[in-house]
């Protein structure tokens, strides 16, 4: 992390010292409260779709003819390690023929797109996705096209290649490829809400091109993962069948076993089309789910699993002790972690001198350490600094006594204001909502907190009714060119999640031209603009990088592995992994 001290803030921000000193004198009066989330966020989870990381998902069943429900997974330890000089470390091993990751966010599946219960690193190996986005280069990609493009404003073309074989034979065209994006609003998904597409104007111009229509071009469309389906076998089994814990796909892998909440098997394909792609070396993924994050951590330094993302308390430890047969890297997302006023349900939001006072009464580096802990970089924008949009607009600063000077300009006194929320219940949206309370409760603020599974959870975030007043927010998926829109996934859409949208005109105006626009350096500007207004407005609180650091087994990987198949939480790209030349 160049020019940051190893807490992540940047080094010529003024004397460190000094800036300690500060820090320790306001934190001094929530010692005791802090010492209490610092214990719980030594169990750090990751929040899941739209801005969380993860608790445990609710799985279901196990489909019939799978293993039967094993034991439960045994407790995690999740372990993080340094984004070092571990990249470049030498491998001693040779490639493994079965390599086991563990995750302790839940196990998910294979309905691409009901997130968060969507299983990225399986969908990785069983789908072939349409859009890539390649880790060094950022530049689009695609297995599965020969070409794509814009004919018009309103009509996108896309090419197929003609070898594409579904799992069960059956031969892929442009109405699986159409179909692969229609199907999203017909099970209920909210993949497609603001793709402004005119799905009843696509259409397979022959057997391996499809065209398009949008209402208005739409910049972020390849840069959004969807996955192919086979059109006739979905139709046939239904969105409910059992059959979608080992369904059919045109990756190089199939699922051979699914026990819920416990683990699935990925086994490669003899019969894979995509033979430019080499060898597949690696047979085998077994991605094993813990219901703790620091048995899973146990389990990696013990070699049981070979790779997993470490909480913070363990990467906390391998910073101080290093690893024994494991290294750590910290792995950016490409997005940020911001709180969010919940415009759509409250308007009180729209009082700007309340929004100022609210973000000025928060110590958001402190927060932000609580929840991330050395992984803490602050974030000084809507988008990450790896970002070509990127502009350093700043950090709100800390000061609680002009906080109250502004809540009584803005009208209210102490006790006259409630807010509420509900969030995932995890330790990480705990940490961050406790801490905000704290901050609150300081300037006379009731905060009234509530926490559910993921399933009720999401469907407070969408109801109108569900009078959420604030959030925390990141794109879980991440975004692998920090694109503004990936970064605020509900920005501008009223119909997903409420708390999410950011209800100003000026800003709706310049970030529909940064979503809309074809022309990419406009694109660029708009997004610098809309980081600049939401600064200046307070219409959010950017206030950390999501970075999440990977632990893995340092005999058989390097940590440049871990970068190039790292997108966001629980998302791995293991198809890098499972070709030869992922390995040379």
């Amino acid at each position: 992390m160049n020019g940051r001290t190893p807490d992540g803030e940047r080094i010529n921000e003024g004397d460190n010292e000094k800036y300690l000193k500060e820090r320790k004198k306001a934190m001094k009066k929530m010692k005791a409260f802090l010492s209490i989330l610092l214990a719980l966020s030594m169990v750090f989870a990751l929040t899941a779709c739209g801005g969380s990381g993860g608790g445990a998902s609710a799985e279901p069943a196990a489909p019939a003819g799978s293993a039967a429900s094993a034991e439960s997974a045994a407790p995690a330890a999740d372990s993080a390690a340094p984004a070092s000089d571990n990249a470049e470390a030498e491998v001693t091993g040779g490639i493994p023929d079965t390599i086991t990751i563990g995750f302790s966010g839940g196990l998910g599946r294979f309905l691409a797109g009901i997130a968060p219960s969507e299983s990225f690193t399986g969908c990785d190996a069983v789908f072939d996705s349409i859009f890539k986005t390649d880790p060094e280069t950022k530049e689009i990609m695609s297995d599965v096209l020969d070409s794509w493009g814009w004919k018009d404003e309103h009509t996108f073309e896309m090419k197929m290649k003609e070898n594409i074989y579904f799992s069960n034979g059956d031969n892929a065209t442009a109405e699986d490829l159409i179909f692969s994006y229609a199907n999203h609003p017909e099970r209920g998904s909210n993949y497609l809400n603001s793709f402004g597409l005119l799905l009843d104007q696509c259409v397979a111009t022959d057997t391996y091109t499809a065209e398009f229509k949008f209402e208005k071009p739409y910049v972020a469309f390849t840069n959004t993962i969807i996955y192919l389906i086979d059109k006739s076998w979905s139709e046939e089994v239904g969105w409910d069948s059992m059959e979608w814990y080992q369904p059919v796909g045109s990756g190089p892998y199939k699922c051979t076993e699914y026990v819920a909440d416990d683990h699935m098997i990925l086994e490669a394909r003899d019969d894979y089309w995509n033979k430019d792609k080499g060898e597949i070396v690696v047979k085998k993924w077994i991605l094993k789910n813990y219901a703790d994050p620091s048995t899973m951590f146990m389990d990696l330094e013990t070699g049981k699993i070979q790779m997993c993302q470490a909480p913070t308390a363990d990467y906390d430890r391998y910073v101080k002790d290093g690893g024994d047969g494991y290294d750590c890297v910290l792995a950016p997302t490409g997005v940020v972690c911001y709180f969010n006023y919940g415009f759509l349900n409250n308007p009180i939001w729209q009082n700007q001198k309340l929004r100022e006072a609210i973000a000025a009464g928060v110590d958001w580096a402190a927060l932000g350490k609580l929840g991330y802990g050395n992984m803490y970089v602050p974030a000084n924008s809507l988008v990450p600094e790896m970002s070509k949009e990127y502009v350093d607009v700043g950090q709100v600063t800390y000061d609680p006594e002009h906080a109250k000077e502004l809540l009584a300009e803005a009208g209210y006194k102490p006790g006259d204001l409630k807010l509420h929320t509900f969030m995932m219940d995890n330790p990480f949206y705990k940490d961050l909502c406790e801490g905000f309370q704290f901050y609150m409760q300081e300037m006379g603020i009731e905060c009234d907190l509530e926490f559910g599974d993921i399933s009720t959870t999401i469907a407070q975030w969408v109801d109108p009714a569900s009078g959420i007043d604030f959030g925390f927010f990141y794109y879980v998926a991440g975004s692998p060119t920090g694109m503004l829109r990936l970064n605020t996934w509900n920005a501008g859409d009223p119909n997903g999640v409420k708390w999410g949208y950011f209800d100003d005109e000026e800003f709706q105006a310049l970030y529909t031209e940064h979503c809309y626009t074809t022309d990419p350096d406009l694109s660029v500007q708009r997004s610098k603009e809309c980081q600049q207004l939401v600064y200046d407005k307070t219409l959010a609180v950017p206030f950390c990088e999501d970075v999440k650091a990977l632990a893995y087994d340092n005999t058989i990987f390097t940590g440049e592995q871990m970068l190039n198949c790292y997108i966001g939480a629980d998302n791995y790209q293991i198809t890098k992994l499972s070709f030869a030349s992922g390995w040379e």
